[in-house]
């Protein structure tokens, strides 16, 4: 495999992933101080910018097909370039509204081709450095988006200016990226794995579930225990930074590949990490249940890309899959926090309804047909 092609995957990765930052994550911020937005309004937002970002992902492969993975990454880049434009002249809400949801659906598209391009012709021992390097690539800059956000102060111009210059700094590395119909990989990966694969894709939606439950929160979270809004988008990105360093530990040490321990340790950690933040005891409890969330969040999202690259052979239409249940849990994350709100009950008890029932699908997904015992943990 051509290294010219993943060195450019990757560098591609870290440039999406701080504008992934800024409309994934900072853009809640922004909407609070720049349109006002409530707790209420924020979740709508959540919802509705990822409302177009699983059917983007899922025609990545198609359209890569029909137009070559480079041509395809270089029209969808060119589109975002001109909504961050339009975006830096604070348009009037309604087309923030749709610009913002213009912008995730773009990068829905853009992630599954990137994927494809490090993981494709890749297997076992390699195909795990490869998409370690490439998750450390994109959760190492990720945190970046909300540094731009916090240090902007509500200016626009500035944000989205930073955001359109790195879409710019993306075109010169598309040539290198590796075409769609580069050789698969030549191992076949244990049985085990697809039921592994099944589990995590049960369990990466409710992880991004509750992360885009917490995430739009999170603004009024730290403004309730007296966060200044400098410093509430920094505070936000500890867990952005423990899963950096849980991917590093992923991608040297190969130990948990084939057991379904660590899919139960990272829900577990998952759960705490959202019952501390959501539950606000205090700025130091939130700090942990991020470190928790963070940790819980890499432990999943790792299974669940290295278990689908392996199986799906490095296709785009595996990271297509991928990036559609991610958005998946982005969608039900909002909804079932808003109906927390408007039962009265908060979104934690409506929240736990969901995972109670993501658990036992799981562990239908981890035992084999037949019955017997689930794969070895």
């Amino acid at each position: 495999m051509d290294r010219s092609s993943l060195r450019a995957s990757l560098a591609i990765a870290a440039l999406l992933s701080i504008n992934g930052g800024i409309i994934g994550h900072g853009i809640y911020f922004l909407a609070r101080e720049v349109y006002h937005f409530d707790d209420a309004k924020n979740l709508l937002l959540a919802f509705v910018i990822f409302l177009p970002y699983v059917p983007a992902a899922l025609l990545a492969g198609p359209l890569a097909s029909r137009l070559g993975s480079r041509r395809l990454l270089a029209l969808v880049n060119g589109i975002l370039v001109l909504f961050g434009i339009l975006l830096s002249f604070q348009p009037p809400e309604w087309a923030f509204w749709f610009l913002a949801a213009g912008s995730n659906a773009g990068s829905g598209m853009l992630w599954p081709l990137v994927e494809a391009g490090v993981s494709r012709g890749r297997s076992g021992a390699e195909l795990r450095r490869a998409v370690g390097a490439f998750n450390l690539a994109w959760a190492s800059t990720l945190s970046l988006g909300l540094a731009v956000v916090a240090l902007a102060d509500g200016d626009l111009r500035w944000v989205f200016g930073i955001l359109v210059s790195l879409h710019l700094l993306i075109f010169p590395l598309i040539p290198r990226v590796g075409g769609v119909h580069a050789a698969a990989a030549a191992e076949l990966a244990p049985a085990d794995w697809t039921r592994l694969l099944a589990a995590a894709r049960v369990l990466m939606p409710m992880a991004y579930l509750l992360l885009d439950s917490i995430a739009p929160l999170l603004p009024g979270v730290w403004a309730s225990l007296g966060v200044p809004v400098d410093r509430a988008p920094l505070y936000t990105a500890t867990w952005m930074l423990t899963r950096v360093v849980v991917f590093a530990v992923m991608s040297r040490w190969g130990g948990w590949q084939g057991f379904s321990s660590l899919l139960w340790a990272g829900t577990a950690a998952l759960l705490a990490g959202c019952v501390l933040v959501l539950t606000t005891l205090g700025v130091l409890p939130v700090l942990a249940g991020l470190v928790l969330f963070g940790a819980g969040h890499a432990m999943v999202y790792y299974a669940a890309l290295f278990y689908g690259m392996a199986v799906g052979g490095g296709e785009v239409e595996a990271g297509g899959k991928h990036e559609a249940v991610i958005g998946l849990g982005y969608l039900g994350g909002p909804v079932l926090a808003l109906g927390g709100i408007w039962l009265g009950t908060g979104p934690l008890p409506v929240l736990a309804a969901v995972v109670a029932l993501v658990l036992g699908v799981t562990w239908r997904r981890l035992r084999p047909p037949g019955g017997g015992e689930a794969v070895s943990a």
